[in-house]
């Protein structure tokens, strides 16, 4: 989990401040069991899932994309941080070698012509998600942590020593619950404050309160632990850069001596490149990652049609044809039937079939039959900017999500999957993201024809129709 480690003024032992949410948590050897009573040292510090393989109930190891950045990259960058502000300083070892260091200014509250602090990058925690051009950091710079985004929001954050994961949940520019294990955060606004209420079997509930200023920027924080004990933290900025937070008394007044101050350093970009000790990379935002950057790969291309876009990422949708016409692997073929230029079913020479159903030039339903005659069904939904896939396969459900560029290209595919019946053991978010080169999916992993065509194809619901990368297509069916 993202954190910074809180000293305990009562016993000595630690707190843990976790994504800018949660300040304690009772000793556990796998990070999993969370408890707020106690206060102990467990810090883990999180940033973005940059995983290329996508697996779990109701999908196959869906190999494809470039570990590298979310798509989402090119949305909700609706802020950044003054550039001509002056840069944190770094303590507790710092990050050597960073742009800015100790300026000798004092910090204190932001300056009055600050621009607004984006509500969308206020959390999960206070800092690194508002400074940049980018939606956030990738990962510590030891990839012990990573954090993975959509539409330019965080959608979880994973310890990968611990193999746990935190997922968050957000209505536009809000960011309202995050959960991991059995604890559960929940976010309340109101003009100039931030409630979030921290939830777990067994355990008094934790309240933070954030008061923020006009344009939206952090000015302290109040704790209650529920358990009869409070604490206060501020925050000092050196113009419109967060330069350091500490701990105070009920009166605003600094403590001295200062064991909970966390100073923030920048590059030349304007990130947030370390807190304290904690460095932080952004390597996976670099231009040409499908959307990354703040270059989409695929501007100038041509708009990527709608009845191309499904069931199959980037095989229906490049060359002069409607599909590919046959798959062998040199055991098993399937073959494509197409009506109107739509791919209409796919016969599996083993005796299985997939049958599409489509609303003009939508795909709403598929529905493959195995040999044995066991059917599920894969439901479509879309929207502006996403494509969404869900899957019921036994007692678990999957849902595939696309994001989808302006001129509709996948930027990036995440997959989840939980028990139908329990929606609360969600699996940890995996995420693909897909590079272009010249309007055509790259990388080593995709190549094409002479006339344009796809010659591998990914299977974009999640299961096994096409055992990518194996096999060959075959498109000579349509030729005259």
């Amino acid at each position: 989990m993202v954190g910074e480690v809180l000293q305990s003024r009562t016993n000595g032992a630690c707190a843990v401040r976790c994504a800018g949410r949660r300040f304690s948590s009772r000793a556990s050897t796998s990070l999993r069991r969370w408890r707020i009573d106690a206060f102990t040292c467990a810090l883990a510090i999180g940033v973005l899932a940059c995983s290329s393989s996508q697996s779990g109930p109701g999908g196959a190891d869906a190999q494809g994309g470039a570990a590298s950045a979310s798509g989402g990259a090119s949305a909700g960058r609706n802020g950044t941080g003054n550039p001509s502000g002056q840069a944190g300083r770094a303590s507790d070892g710092g990050a050597p070698g960073a742009e800015g260091g100790g300026t000798g200014t004092t910090s204190g509250n932001p300056s009055a012509n600050c621009s607004p602090w984006p509500l969308g990058k206020l959390f999960p925690f206070v800092g690194p998600f508002f400074y940049g051009p980018d939606p956030g950091p990738c990962q510590t710079n030891d990839g012990t942590y990573t954090f993975s985004y959509a539409d330019g929001h965080v959608q979880s954050d994973t310890d990968n020593t611990h193999h746990l994961t935190e997922t968050f949940t957000w209505q536009t520019d809000r960011l309202l619950a995050s959960s991991v294990s059995d604890s559960l955060d929940s976010y309340t606004y109101s003009p100039g404050s931030v409630v979030i209420v921290t939830t777990q079997a067994g355990a008094t509930p934790m309240t933070q309160t954030y008061r923020l200023n006009s344009a939206g920027y952090p000015l302290d924080v109040s704790v209650d632990t529920g358990a009869g004990a409070q604490r206060w933290f501020k925050y000092g900025y050196v113009g419109c850069l967060l330069d350091r937070r500490f701990e105070t008394d009920a009166t605003g007044h600094e403590l001295s001596p200062q064991n909970e101050e966390v100073r923030y350093i920048y590059d030349a970009q304007g990130h947030v490149l370390a807190r304290n000790k904690a460095l932080y990379d952004y390597g996976c935002w670099q231009g040409g990652a499908g959307g990354a950057g703040g270059i989409d790969s695929t501007v100038g291309c041509p708009s990527w049609p709608e009845k191309k876009l499904a069931p199959f990422v980037g095989s229906l949708f490049y060359g002069p044809d409607p599909g590919p016409c046959s798959w062998t692997d040199g055991n098993t073929v399937r073959t494509f039937a197409y009506a109107g230029g739509l791919l209409q079913s796919i016969t599996n020479s083993d005796g299985g079939s997939v049958t599409l159903t489509w609303d003009g030039e939508h795909l709403v339903s598929s529905t493959e039959t195995t040999s044995a005659g066991v059917s599920v069904t894969t439901l479509y939904s879309y929207a502006n900017d996403s494509l969404t896939l869900t899957t019921i396969r036994g007692t678990y459900t999957a849902v595939t999500s696309y994001h989808l560029s302006p001129t509709g290209y996948p930027l990036s595919r995440e997959y989840v999957y939980f028990v139908t019946e329990n929606p609360s053991t969600i699996s940890p978010l995996q995420t693909t993201t897909y590079q272009y080169d010249n309007c055509r999916l790259s990388g080593s992993m995709y190549s094409y024809d002479a006339a344009g065509h796809l010659l591998g194809l990914f299977p974009a619901n999640g299961t096994n129709l096409i055992p990518y990368p194996a096999g060959t297509l075959d498109y000579s069916c349509w030729k005259h």
